[in-house]
């Protein structure tokens, strides 16, 4: 969607510091660029190499702003006899000025920003085509022509815009400069399952740019997908290695970052499931003591305790996971199975109804609160709840319950005392 689109957008270019002087002088190149769309309507693209203007004397922002003058000077020697065609250039003028002006916005050019000042340039196209037609027959001819072929454009538009991967394959191709499209391409590639693809797509990212530390990390998800765990593991500790490295003394020091803490949780989760627990548990305290308002770092901490049989911690992590984000499912399910380690089975029941609350028709709930129900001898819960997660297509995967599968099963309510 737009927001996250949005976010995937870094700032301008490495090293552009946009100040109300040199996002004035750039946005004299940028005016031209809207103008020149709405008489070519072809090349657009959602993202531009569009590096900041440094000087007034730059030749080009010379021109720009010649250029605007001139036309300004046009509009005001057509006040008088065209009133409403110069109407809608001060229409563009004005609505553009919210974003095309003085106040430095990350991304200096966006071409929906001229959604709204496009009214102006319409309104004057049509005054303008009125004006010069005498013969009812020629304005319509003319006006089809342009309509349909601003159909014919805008299909080829939605075209590109009809996926992620499309959209980002076209900014690779139109600005190859830019290292953020292959990395947003590989980001897409990652969600369509095209692991392969997705760690190609970052490769090139960290070539063309090797502080880029958030690639390292992407390349790190993709290899574990794929079950390639030792390459993940290598771009995760180079992921936290280049972004500590490219950060000022001052950032190092400071106590929140949410970025380098979900780092340090990608290794944390792989390094658990490896086995190796005193390493995963370090990076999970690094992860929350750069950001400890990360509900899924402390559920993960909260596995971590689980796997190591540390019952009273996982349910402190699963908790304050659930007061974090009060919707957070598997945190529901998390509590439940510490419960039910501790021998608690009420107090799991209870978590386990509220994760099936949560999400209903997640099978494997209702088999986790059937096992609590058989431990509290509540044989006709059990019996329900094992024979839902059957209905709902769940399968134990181990044969040690099988013989508790056949007694549950097996109950007849008849021979409940």
């Amino acid at each position: 969607d737009n927001a996250a689109i949005h976010q995937a957008l870094e700032k301008l270019q490495p090293g552009d510091v946009l100040t109300v002087w040199t996002y004035a002088l750039t946005q004299a190149r940028v005016l031209w660029r809207y103008l020149w769309l709405f008489v070519v309507p072809v090349g657009q693209r959602l993202d531009y190499d569009f590096v900041a203007a440094r000087s007034l004397v730059d030749p080009e922002v010379l021109l720009g702003l010649a250029g605007l003058a001139g036309l300004w000077f046009l509009l005001w020697r057509r006040y008088r006899s065209d009133r409403l065609a110069v109407f809608g250039w001060v229409w563009f003028f004005i609505t553009i000025s919210i974003t095309t002006s003085i106040i430095p916005i990350p991304q200096v050019i966006f071409e929906h920003r001229c959604y709204l000042p496009s009214v102006g340039i319409f309104l004057f196209v049509s005054y303008t085509l009125a004006a010069g037609m005498n013969h009812p027959k020629k304005y319509a001819a003319a006006v089809g022509i342009l309509v349909f072929t601003l159909i014919f454009l805008t299909l080829q538009r939605n075209a590109v815009w009809k996926s992620d991967i499309s959209l980002w394959e076209d900014i690779t191709r139109k600005v190859p400069e830019k290292t953020r499209g292959y990395n947003n391409l590989g980001i897409a590639y990652f969600g369509a399952g095209r692991y392969a693809d997705a760690v190609a797509q970052f490769t090139e990212t960290v070539r063309r740019n090797p502080h880029a530390a958030r690639a390292y990390s992407n390349m790190g998800m993709a290899y574990l997908a794929m079950g390639k765990k030792e390459e993940a593991l290598r771009a995760y500790n180079k992921a936290i290695d280049v972004y500590y490295h490219s950060r000022s003394p001052l950032e190092n020091g400071v106590s929140h970052d949410s970025q380098w803490a979900e780092m340090f949780q990608n290794r944390a989760n792989l390094l658990r499931e490896e086995g190796r627990f005193a390493d995963a548990l370090r990076d999970y305290k690094k992860a929350l003591a750069l950001n400890p308002d990360n509900a899924r770092a402390h559920f993960n901490l909260g596995l971590l305790y689980e796997k190591t049989e540390q019952f009273s911690r996982a349910l402190a992590q699963y908790g304050w996971a659930l007061k974090l984000d009060p919707h957070y499912c598997k945190a529901y399910n998390g509590m439940g199975l510490a419960y039910h380690a501790l021998g608690r089975y009420p107090e799991a029941v209870t978590y386990f109804s509220q994760a099936i609350a949560c999400r209903p028709g997640k099978a494997v709930y209702h088999y986790y609160r059937s096992l609590s129900y058989y431990l509290e001898h509540n044989l006709a819960a059990a019996k329900a709840d094992l024979t839902e997660s059957i209905r709902l297509g769940y399968s134990p995967q181990d044969p040690r319950l099988k013989g508790v599968f056949e007694q549950i099963l097996g109950f007849s309510e008849k021979s409940q005392p």
